[in-house]
């Protein structure tokens, strides 16, 4: 039996060989935790190529596995800040922002954010620019990792509006080939007159037609302000035009058509009532000719409803006109006549 001096050396010995892995080489646990608490307090660079993109605040991918073979690691940081929450896709995969991405050195990699996201029906966020490490305009990049890098995926509000148009009658209106001016240059609005607008600005509009007729006057009428999303009212440079048909006597002359062909080839036209006038309505600004006839006489005027809203037409007959429609009258009257006697009793 070993005497104690032998034992207690023997014990000793061995505590040393179990405490020996403890006071060397940290374990891969504790590696781990030392190079993943490097990474978080380093800064953030990379190196983008190819399409280039604005995003304001972009998250990252999943972090990949730390590199054992000491291969320098580089941290990218990508958030969007007027999106938090926003998806967005790391090399084919789906990435909540903002997040932290650790890259090899030299690995190569793609990152693409949501040209629009819609946060509800009439609210939309849409994808302007990128910022940080590198500035693109495309949603889009292609990122080699060389340094740390910080990149923000950069979004604006935008509000549908419903823009509607009217005459300055307030008559509604759909023109065709509208457009408005704004703080990032022309926008078109379709048909249905619902376009999406950056929130805040304030648009005019450049050009609309009607009928065929460009209309060509600005004023303060035409700005739409995007405050919020709704309906906004734009009355546009068309107006209604009333003609008196009177005879060389002053005479009104009932049964008178009037009418008014435009540009497109549409025609609008309507006849005289016993004061001898007609009302045509919505005719676009600019000069128009004003084609009247009477009892197979015709006269034709030049107006421009923006400057005149009343126009007096004389209808010059021929002295045989006038016996023809004396002589109509008269039958008219002698037909009248001679029912009222037939219906009378005897």
């Amino acid at each position: 039996m070993p005497s104690i001096p032998v034992l207690l050396m023997v014990l000793f010995s061995g505590a040393l060989t179990q405490i020996q892995p403890m006071m060397g080489m940290p374990s891969a646990g504790a590696g781990s935790r030392m190079a993943a608490s490097a990474v978080q307090s380093s800064t953030y660079g990379a190196e983008a190529s190819g399409a280039q993109a604005v995003l304001d605040n972009v998250s990252a991918s999943p972090l990949e596995p730390l590199n054992q073979t000491k291969q320098p690691l580089y941290s990218i940081r990508l958030t969007a800040p007027a999106l938090p929450g926003a998806e967005i896709d790391v090399d084919g995969s789906s990435v909540v922002l903002p997040a932290t991405l650790v890259w090899a050195s030299g690995s190569n990699h793609s990152v693409s954010a949501p040209a629009e996201v819609d946060v509800s029906n009439d609210t939309r966020f849409t994808f302007s620019r990128w910022s940080g490490g590198v500035n693109a305009t495309s949603e889009a990049l292609s990122i080699t990792a060389i340094r740390n890098v910080s990149l923000s995926a950069i979004y604006t509000v935008r509000y549908l509006i419903d823009v509607q148009f009217t005459d300055v009658s307030h008559g509604g209106l759909a023109p065709s080939d509208v457009t408005l001016s704004g703080p990032t240059g022309l926008v078109s609005v379709p048909h249905s007159g619902q376009v999406w607008l950056e929130a805040g600005e304030v648009y005019s509009v450049s050009s609309a037609a009607w009928r065929g007729t460009q209309l060509v006057s600005v004023g303060p009428f035409t700005q739409i302000v995007a405050s919020a999303p709704g309906v906004r009212m734009v009355a546009l440079p068309v107006y209604n035009l009333l003609i008196e048909v009177r005879d060389v006597f002053g005479e009104p002359l009932e049964g008178a058509e009037v009418s008014v062909a435009f540009p497109d080839g549409s025609v609008t036209s309507g006849f005289a009532g016993g004061n001898g006038s007609v009302k045509l309505t919505q005719l676009p600004e600019g000069a128009l000719s004003v084609s009247v006839e009477y009892l197979g006489v015709s006269s034709s005027l030049n107006v421009d409803p923006a400057l005149q809203q009343t126009l007096s037409a004389t209808v010059v007959l021929s002295y045989p006109t006038y016996v023809l429609a004396g002589l109509a009258a008269g039958t008219i009257s002698i037909g009248l006549l001679a029912r009222r006697r037939e219906k009378a009793p005897p």
